[in-house]
């Protein structure tokens, strides 16, 4: 008996290590149409969303998320007159990451893209909003995300070892948002971005 528990235990034991290399594909590789299973009872719940830069007509998601989508709305006047290409899009599991230390998964909520007008540099942001009572049962995925800027390695095509400069593309990990924080989140958002003017 011990022993078969034994084999069994080591046979579902997968490693992992999480890849500090991120390779570039194209938004409809990734975000494909998908339909959603939401029980009847919660349908009320769904929102319909008529944003140019939410990448969805309609949203389905926790309070925290909404206020996300919420915040973004009151800032997007002022991040683009900096920026273009601006866009919200909903992570349904589209895509997941696997963190530096362990490989552990994690799909981020949200992405948001844009383009510098001036510079033409790119930026990719991961956010993941997250209510009081999972900061710190999620901590980690918090501290992981705070570490991608400074230890991605953007890369051109699957297979090269071209990479972007960090004029051209920036690919960044922002703290957990939850409304409570939400100036600090926004003051962090803003500063990445160097659009100072956006309060």
């Amino acid at each position: 008996m011990q022993k078969s528990l034994e084999v069994e235990i080591k046979g579902n034991i997968v490693e992992f290590e999480g890849s500090k290399n991120f390779y570039p594909y194209s938004a409809e590789d990734i975000f494909k149409e998908k339909t959603l299973l939401i029980p009847q009872d919660n349908e009320k719940q769904i929102q319909e969303i008529t944003h140019d830069w939410f990448a969805f007509e309609k949203f389905y998601g926790t309070r925290e998320e909404k206020k996300l989508i919420d915040l973004i709305h009151t800032i997007i006047d002022d991040i683009n007159n900096d920026y273009e290409n601006v866009y919200l899009i909903r992570n349904e599991r589209h895509f997941a990451l696997y963190d530096f230390a362990q490989g552990r998964r994690f799909e981020p909520d949200f992405v948001l893209l844009s383009q510098n007008k001036k510079s033409q540099c790119r930026y990719q942001f991961f956010i993941a909003p997250k209510g009081k009572h999972l900061q710190q049962i999620d901590k980690w995925k918090e501290d992981f995300l705070l570490e991608i800027e400074r230890n991605h390695q953007a890369l051109i095509g699957v297979n090269s070892a071209t990479t972007y400069s960090n004029d051209e593309y920036k690919i960044i990990g922002l703290e957990f948002y939850n409304h409570d924080n939400e100036n600090h989140f926004k003051s962090s958002l803003t500063t990445q971005l160097g659009a100072n003017n956006v309060i």
